[in-house]
């Protein structure tokens, strides 16, 4: 589902306040690990996190842990019974601001099948909590759809064009004739949902936790001495990462104010640092950049993310500061194409870069495989994330892309040298501006004598344009160039791309695009009479 129709769906649901934030796998698994730990200290202590497979299950295409399994035997008593202890884990849910499908069965296999397949007789708690009776597993999935069993999306596909479509359906044929033909697996998930084979589980295990927490002797406000025990805590929390060979990715101090609500300052790193201090330093920025309302009773610092520590030599010939340098760091992760960013120098520059000015103002730009220019790219923060890559890998892949682009380059010149209609490959640079505006800007334009306006019916290339008030002429073009959006990402988007230069000696990047039609139009004028705007959306160098 695309943004704009998740928020079509929200806008129709009566949600006016809609967030739209990027997807971050890791805070999603630290929130999925939160999740299991408390439901481990609170119900039972044999919880898991399921197992996934290495491509994506048939009618489950978010491949991301989103179940917890769990083995309740012989702690329902506590509670009151099973339909209780179902009562309890949705309170508790609900308190962490979770909704839950649950399912008790006699096999984890049955209980997930039920919990994502059977139909709730309403949106309340209680119908969406779903209790097989002892020996019933068969009975249970018997009706719902195979894709419940957690098979692969073409051995569902298979069944669906076999006319297998329910579980009842595929229980009814001979076992020996779907192994040959359909693969083990599906006979291995046949027996875990009949509970006639266990299925192993692994029980969570939470990561150790990097805490210190230090009650001041009076209330105080003071900043060298709020700094001094900072410094004194970080020494700690590095202690405690060094016997497991970690950095810290991300720390979080919380300072407990005397009357207003807790303050939490926290910082991200480039690298996984055990530095005790330069961590100290970036959370001692912070508090000096932060107003305290009142005075700081007691403080706790965390290590909320950890990497492994890695002590890297670049060179044979490194200096002994490098060197020293390099074990204080902990670990260099590189970036494509930037050979320099696995120093450790470069890493605290980031690292103090980020918390001056923010995690989400030093980022990291990747390549994304999406044809509109402004989707073609994503940003990451570089502090407070996993990063991972060979450099050396990264290097030469950039050493070798920037001899193609030179070499089609220089073919394409020579071979085209004096011709008007330059038309630029894929590697060359030229291809693509230097500068791309943040949004397209809408251009005036004006055909022969005609006066200028922002629409046309005219689908060729118009002969002046207007910017900012000043007038350019079009003296040489190259295009179009077809991009269009997938039906899939929302409403269709396609736009016919021109290379312009401009009387004034100036490369641009301009599109033509097709403009809604009136409301008093029929759909045959707008067929036949479509109406054109003209963006301008770059610059060339």
């Amino acid at each position: 589902m695309s943004i704009a129709q998740a928020h079509e769906m929200c806008l129709a649901a009566g949600l006016d306040d809609v967030i739209i934030e990027r997807h971050d796998p890791e805070l999603d698994r630290q929130a999925f690990d939160q999740v299991a730990w408390w439901i481990q200290q609170t119900i039972t202590p044999t919880i898991a996190i399921e197992s996934l497979d290495s491509y994506p299950w048939a009618g489950h295409p978010r491949h991301q842990c989103e179940s917890l399994i769990g083995d309740i035997a012989g702690v329902t008593h506590l509670f009151g019974g099973e339909a209780a202890t179902l009562a309890k884990v949705t309170d508790l849910l609900a308190s962490l601001g979770l909704a839950c499908r649950l399912a008790i069965a006699d096999s984890a296999g049955a209980a997930w099948a039920v919990a994502h397949g059977r139909i709730a007789k309403s949106h309340a708690p209680a119908d969406r909590c779903f209790i097989v009776p002892p020996g019933e597993n068969r009975s249970a999935i018997e009706d719902l759809n195979v894709s419940v069993l957690r098979i692969a999306p073409e051995t569902a596909e298979t069944l669906r064009r076999l006319g297998v479509e329910t579980v009842g359906h595929l229980l009814r044929l001979p076992r020996s004739g779907i192994a040959p033909r359909l693969g083990a697996a599906l006979v291995k998930r046949i027996e875990h949902a009949l509970g006639e084979v266990d299925e192993p589980i692994a029980t969570f295990r939470a990561e150790s936790e990097h805490i210190e927490t230090l009650s001041l002797e009076y209330p105080t406000i003071d900043a060298a001495i709020l700094a001094d025990r900072i410094e004194r805590l970080t020494i700690k929390v590095r202690a405690g990462l060094a016997t497991r060979q970690r950095g810290a990715l991300r720390m979080e101090c919380r300072l407990d104010l005397s009357i207003h609500p807790p303050l939490t300052l926290d910082v991200g790193l480039f690298a996984p640092s055990a530095d005790a201090k330069h961590l100290s330093g970036l959370l001692i920025h912070r508090l000096e950049q932060t107003r305290l309302p009142s005075d700081v009773d007691r403080i706790t610092l965390s290590a909320t993310l950890t990497g492994p520590l890695r002590t890297v030599q670049t060179s044979l010939f490194n200096s002994v500061a490098d060197i020293s340098d390099s074990n204080h760091s902990a670990g260099s992760h590189s970036l494509p194409g930037h050979s320099l960013l696995s120093g450790s120098s470069i890493s605290r520059l980031i690292d103090s870069l980020s918390g001056r000015l923010g995690r989400s103002a030093v980022v990291d730009v990747k390549l994304c495989r999406d044809p509109l220019p402004e989707s073609a790219y994503k940003t990451s923060p570089l502090a407070g994330n996993q990063h991972s890559g060979s450099s050396r890998t990264n290097h030469s892949y950039a050493r070798r892309f920037k001899r193609q682009v030179s070499r089609h380059r220089q073919s394409a010149i020579s071979q085209n040298l004096n011709s008007q209609n330059l038309n630029p490959l894929p590697t060359d640079a030229m291809r693509r501006p230097v500068a791309l505006l943040s949004s397209p800007s809408m251009l005036l334009i004006a055909f022969g004598n005609v006066p200028f306006a922002c629409d046309t019916q005219l689908g060729s290339l118009p002969d002046r344009l207007r910017v900012h008030g000043v007038t350019h002429r079009i003296v040489r073009s190259w295009g179009p160039e077809r991009i269009e959006t997938g039906w899939w990402k929302g409403p269709s988007i396609n736009r016919d791309y021109y290379r312009v230069e401009t009387d004034r000696n100036q490369w641009w990047w301009i599109f033509r695009q097709t403009v809604p039609g009136e409301s008093g139009k029929t759909n045959l004028q707008q067929r036949h009479q479509p109406t054109y705007r003209w963006m301008l959306h770059g610059y060339f160098a």
